[in-house]
């Protein structure tokens, strides 16, 4: 089997993180890697998010998963494990539902192994099972990002079920036993109320590597959730961002913090300040999706974004039928898909915020307006935002 090759990449070491909340930052990686040249396009893919299934046995109200989706069977899953360990890519992330329902875990993970591409799992961690995928499982370059949507039992609960607060524990404990790296993923919802820094002080506990935060997006089953109540959502994580990064003892500890501040409401003076009047940011940019990123859908389905996933107008191809390299580079999904975000002419031209935003989140622009090239709707600086901040 072809061993994957990092020569293009900086090492996969580097990305410890959720692929979309990474560090070094994406804009800036994209930057790197094409010279800002937007004719540019690299021979792979920086990271790859396989959906390996819709499965799970949690019900969690802020889910966006399609439970009605096709999914691939155990033999589709091997030639697709095999098609992406013959990919080269930088990272492979796997997810669904819950990745660690499938019995064929362990053997797609023991094949993308074999050509030691750099493996990240991502489950809610609540029935981990005999975890054979750890057999051959690198502890230095594989993670697991586990999920902590609260520090206690109430919110936590609140989220993802009665119940399940202390199987999520134990599941940090085995992974803790077992010394495997793991990054813990908080989602504010409006049913936990971003109980941020306790959630932080737990992962910290059960010695979690990295923390990354972030704010639901309605979808799925929180599509009902307007933008008044995202507002106050954003409202409670921004006091809370607040609260833990005064906490000495968490900011100045081993796991680092990452926290992807929502741009819906007026960004607070202790955030925003030290970051502003940084220069020029550009206003044409590369969009991760289909330039550093793509991800297989639980049939086979390669698509530039899941947001696109079932669009027939961006259907690429299948990997249980066809190889990643010819679908990234020749796929009529991904020369037809937008790679780029033009915030010329939008709120985000001229606006002081622009560098602690870049334009807002992509997935809700693209969700809520079919196109990268304007400002995220949610912004607090749009009429149709002052509403609900005001």
């Amino acid at each position: 089997m072809k061993k994957a090759g990092f020569d293009e990449f900086p090492h996969p070491s580097q990305y410890m993180l959720p692929p979309l909340l990474m560090e070094p930052d994406p804009a800036a990686l994209i930057s790197d890697l094409t010279s800002a040249d937007f004719s540019v396009q690299l021979s792979r893919p920086l990271i790859v998010g396989w959906l390996m299934t819709t499965l799970c046995q949690l019900q969690c109200r802020h889910c966006c998963i399609n439970r009605n989706a096709a999914e691939a069977s155990p033999a589709e899953r091997r030639i697709i494990a095999e098609k992406l360990a013959g990919s080269g890519a930088c990272r492979i992330a796997l997810s669904g539902g819950e990745v660690t329902l499938l019995p064929d875990l362990a053997e797609c993970i023991y094949i993308l192994k074999q050509s030691e591409i750099p493996v990240s799992l991502y489950t809610n961690g609540i029935e981990l099972g005999a975890m054979h995928w750890l057999e051959s499982w690198d502890r230095q370059l594989d993670y697991v990002q586990i999920s902590i949507d609260g520090g206690s039992r109430k919110t936590y609960e609140a989220q993802r079920g009665c119940g399940t607060f202390r199987l999520m524990k134990d599941g940090l404990a085995r992974l803790r036993r077992e010394n495997v790296r793991v990054v813990a993923h908080y989602v504010a919802s409006p049913w936990n109320r971003s109980d941020l820094q306790p959630a932080a002080e737990l992962a910290g506990f059960y010695g979690c590597e990295a923390f990354v935060a972030e704010m639901f997006i309605s979808a799925g089953r929180a599509a009902n959730q307007d933008r008044s109540v995202a507002a106050e959502v954003a409202k409670d994580f921004i006091r809370s961002a607040g609260e833990l990064l005064n906490n000495k003892i968490l900011m100045n500890g081993e796991m680092s913090i990452h926290l992807a501040i929502p741009s819906i409401v007026p960004l607070p003076e202790w955030y925003a300040e030290p970051l502003r009047n940084l220069g020029d940011v550009p206003l044409q940019t590369r969009s991760i999706y289909g330039t550093t990123h793509c991800f297989v859908m639980p049939n086979g389905d390669m698509v530039p974004t899941p947001a696109v996933g079932n669009d027939p107008a961006y259907y690429s191809g299948s990997l249980v039928h066809d190889d990643l390299l010819p679908l990234w580079k020749n796929g009529t999904g991904f020369s037809r898909f937008q790679k780029t975000r033009d915030l010329r002419g939008t709120l985000c031209d001229g606006c002081p915020d622009l560098a602690l935003c870049g334009g807002g989140c992509e997935k809700r622009t693209l969700a809520l307006t079919g196109t990268l090239d304007t400002h995220d709707p949610w912004c607090h600086r749009s009429p149709q935002a002052c509403s609900v901040v005001s």
